[in-house]
């Protein structure tokens, strides 16, 4: 048992109380089988549970206190473990559909709400790390998941009724298509505005909703490639390519509507087809910069 670990992760004034408990190392030994990991880094899971003791209890009363699973459980996702992800997903999802339930008109779906939390709990910002970090281990971490979700909630429901003018869902993303000054652009909005608004969106209601969040993520959200990557569990490149099919998908889709849509030749509307190719990552971008 790594009792050392765990006495130089305490905070100094903590130490000497803890070294003079008469079974540190069975409380400590308690915790770690608690986990239920057999693959658990024992010492560095001490040292998790050391820098979120509670200074304010008895040595005895803080250790018994501890959700060891549930800490364990927090602490990987922290990590970006993409098991420990997989399985926040599993058994969390309840929590905030719970949470989604008790808000009436929310101006989210569900599906959105859990890659919201997902982003909300697992990325880290420039100057502090996941939000999931922050959870001590001293309660049901259940719990702390749903109370999470239902701040969340309130927060989203204030901005919609704050900024009421602001495009969301699927409709953003059609307009986000068709949105900036540049001079080819400009040429098709002229032209086929309507028929390319139209046809997008009809493209983006045959995709699943994992890939248009995918989307919102990166165009709406303005997250990076790599952000986006930890919120779903998965390697940089592989959310680079993800990000690359949906596009190539779009791209299809929006050349099967036209063929409907516009009474244009072949040549013609392989024309129009490589101009949207073209700028689609630029006219996607145009919103943001709005």
């Amino acid at each position: 048992m790594h009792v050392t670990a765990f006495l130089a992760a305490l905070e100094p004034a903590l130490r000497e109380r803890y070294a003079a408990m008469a079974d540190l190392y069975g409380a400590l030994a308690k915790l770690v089988a608690a986990t239920n990991e057999p693959q658990l880094d024992v010492a560095r899971f001490l040292g998790d549970v050391a820098i979120r003791i509670d200074a304010n209890a008895s040595p005895e009363v803080a250790l018994a206190a501890m959700r060891a699973a549930d800490l364990a459980l927090a602490t990987a996702c922290a990590r970006g473990e993409i098991e420990a992800l997989a399985r926040f997903d599993r058994e969390m999802a309840s929590q905030i559909a719970s949470a989604f339930g008790r808000h009436r008109g929310a101006p989210i779906t569900l599906d959105e709400l859990h890659q919201a939390m997902r982003e909300r709990l697992f990325v880290a910002s420039s100057d502090a790390a996941p939000r999931i970090a922050s959870y001590l281990g001293r309660g049901d971490l259940k719990a702390w998941v749903r109370m999470a979700t239902a701040r969340y909630m309130l927060d989203v429901a204030r901005a919609d009724a704050a900024r009421p003018e602001r495009p969301g869902g699927d409709d953003a993303l059609a307009e986000l298509a068709i949105a900036g000054d540049d001079p080819e652009l400009a040429f098709l909005k002229r032209q086929y505005r309507e028929d390319f608004r139209a046809a997008f969106r009809a493209v983006l209601a045959t995709l699943d909703a994992r890939d248009r969040n995918i989307l919102r993520h990166r165009y709406l959200d303005g997250l990076e490639v790599g952000e986006i990557a930890t919120i779903y569990g998965m390697h940089r490149a592989s959310m680079s390519r993800a990000l690359g099919r949906i596009r190539d998908d779009l791209l299809a889709g929006i050349r099967r509507e036209f063929l409907k849509r516009l009474g244009v030749g072949a040549e013609e509307l392989d024309g129009i087809m490589v101009l949207i190719g073209s700028q689609l990552e630029l006219s996607l971008s145009g919103l943001l910069r709005r």
